[in-house]
This record gives structure tokens, C-alpha cells and sequence, in this order.
């Protein structure tokens, strides 16, 4: 009877076993050839179609594959979807009445301010310090939008008026900056300012003054809230999922027209003569080095049993 024999046992197996650049080289060589070997499998058929033929067959992905494209038309698709996201800014009914406040706390200072010259000049030299020092103690913005004779109309109201004036101004104000202004509606939202003030009993020029600050502290408090809008472009476009091509998936049928779209399919999954899909190569060099590694690190650590 024969002497059973491990290989590892054999002289020319240690030889080739113990020679590292042997071994690398036969890993090589087989590698290449199970390579070779494989290709006709993943190589895709091409198909000799053209754009608006008709298709004799039904054509199906041989791979699958992300039609990119077609992934980030359905994202601008999503983006375009959301809608501009407003917010009313509620604190701004106060502010503003809050300015018309100072206005007409402004005047009553003046007045008190000038009050002791009043028999030491004459009416209008102090008027117009009057004047001077109420634009210069209201904000540049507010002194530049209304006019000097509103102002002056106020500094020549007595108290009693002043006191009606400005309640009649700030209610309105209030009234009207509590409701949802956009841009596009402010000019009706000065117009109903101007209604609620008509109905205070004041003299027509005190009126007038009063319905021009009224109207300038009348500001647009519904607006575009542009962090909640991108939040939610954002989250419908990480909601969009990618369009893929699945391995035999139908494409066109037989008799259909090869339109665009098909026809940019048919090239993503490589079945167009102009089309080069390296990742079946790519895939198949993976798979190859895979098996030829795991071989190599069985030659190294493991011991064949083998009948000889």
C-alpha cells in the first residue's frame, strides 16, 4: 500500500510554496486568465439603434445602474415644488407704535424745550428751532419720509390735541399692523389706515399730519422666511430617491419608438455602440482579485490534504 503524503510534503510544492515572487506570478497568471475567462459574461450586447427607430424587439437592462440625470431632474423637480415660506412678524405692531409714540412724544418735548423763549423770539425763529430739533431727535429715516409741514402742524397743536391725535394714530396703527401685511398689500393696508383715522374728530390739518404718520409706520410684516424655505428645499430634495435601471428591467417594446429618454437609457446601461460602461469591467476585476486573494492567503496559511 502507498504512503499517504500531505502536498505540503512535496519538493517542488515547498519550493514554489516557500518563493514569494513564484507565487505572486501564478496568482497573476490565473488571475488574468479567470478574467479573460469571465468577460464574455458581463460584457454587454451592443445593439445598432438610432434615435425615432422603431424597436424589433423588446430590449431589457442587462445591468443596473442610476440614471443620474433623470435623479437630479426629479430633485429640481422637488425643489421647484416647495413653496415660499412666509411668517408674520407679530412684534412689528409694536415697534411701529411704538415709534408713532416717539413722534409725537418728540413734539411734546419740543414744546416744552422752547417753551421759555417763546416771548424772547418772535413766532418764527421759534418754529424753526422747534422744527430743527424735532428732525434732528427723530431717526434720519422717519425725519426724511415726513414732511416738514406734518411736523410743523404738530408742533402748533395745543395738548388736548396732541393727546387726541396721538391715540387716534397709534390705534389705527395697531389695529391694521396686527393683520397680515405682505408687499403686495401694503398700499391697501396705508388705505385702511387712513380710513380709521377719519373717524377722529381733529382739525383737518391736524388730520392730515396724522394720516401721513400714520401711513409711513404702516410696513410690510408678513415676509419671506428664507431659512424655512431652504429647510424644506432641502428635505424634498434628500427625499427624492435615485432613479435606477434594474437588471432586466424592460425598456422599450417591441414595435415602440426609440425617443430621447430610452435612447439615453439604452446608452447608460451600454447597449449603444457609442456607449463605454466600465463598471462591468470594473465589477469583474473586483470579483477576480477577490477569488485570487482568498487563494493566496489559503496557499499561505492552510495545509491541503491531498491522495497521492
Amino acid at each position: 500500500m502507498k504512503k499517504k503524503s500531505t502536498i505540503d510534503e512535496l519538493k517542488w510544492w515547498k519550493k514554489i510554496k516557500d518563493h514569494r515572487s513564484i507565487r505572486i506570478i501564478l496568482m497573476l497568471i490565473l488571475g488574468v486568465f479567470m478574467y479573460f475567462l469571465m468577460l464574455a459574461n458581463v460584457i454587454p450586447e451592443k445593439l445598432e439603434i438610432k434615435l425615432s427607430q422603431v424597436a424589433e424587439t423588446d430590449i431589457r437592462s442587462p445591468v443596473t445602474v442610476e440614471n443620474k440625470a433623470a435623479t437630479e431632474q426629479k430633485r429640481k423637480e422637488a425643489l421647484n415644488s416647495v413653496q415660499p415660506v412666509y411668517v408674520q412678524k407679530k412684534e412689528y405692531a409694536h415697534l411701529q407704535v411704538e415709534k408713532v409714540n416717539d413722534i409725537f412724544h418728540i413734539i411734546s418735548q419740543a414744546n416744552q424745550e422752547f417753551s421759555e423763549q417763546k416771548t424772547e423770539e418772535d413766532g418764527s425763529s421759534l418754529l424753526e428751532k422747534k422744527l430743527a430739533y424735532v428732525k434732528e431727535a427723530i431717526s434720519s429715516g422717519s425725519s426724511d419720509e415726513l414732511s416738514d409741514q406734518t411736523l410743523i402742524t404738530l408742533i402748533n397743536a395745543n395738548d388736548y390735541q396732541l393727546q387726541m391725535a396721538r391715540e387716534a394714530t397709534t390705534n389705527a396703527v395697531h389695529d391694521v399692523m396686527n393683520q397680515k401685511i405682505a408687499i403686495s398689500d401694503l398700499k391697501k393696508a396705508k388705505e385702511e389706515v387712513k380710513t380709521k383715522i377719519a373717524i377722529s374728530t381733529v382739525p383737518s390739518q391736524l388730520h392730515e399730519a396724522m394720516i401721513e404718520i400714520a401711513q409711513f409706520a404702516i410696513i410690510p410684516n408678513y415676509i419671506y422666511d428664507d431659512q424655512a424655505t431652504e429647510r424644506l428645499q432641502q428635505q424634498a430634495v434628500e427625499a427624492v430617491e435615485p432613479v435606477i435601471i434594474r437588471e432586466g428591467q424592460l425598456l422599450v417594446k417591441a414595435g415602440e419608438t426609440i425617443n430621447h429618454e430610452i435612447y439615453e437609457q439604452l446608452r447608460l446601461v451600454g447597449l449603444l455602440d457609442d456607449s463605454n460602461n466600465i463598471y462591468s469591467y470594473i465589477g469583474l476585476f473586483i470579483l477576480v482579485s477577490l477569488i485570487i486573494a482568498v487563494l493566496y492567503h489559503n496557499l499561505n496559511e492552510t495545509r491541503t490534504s491531498l491522495k497521492t
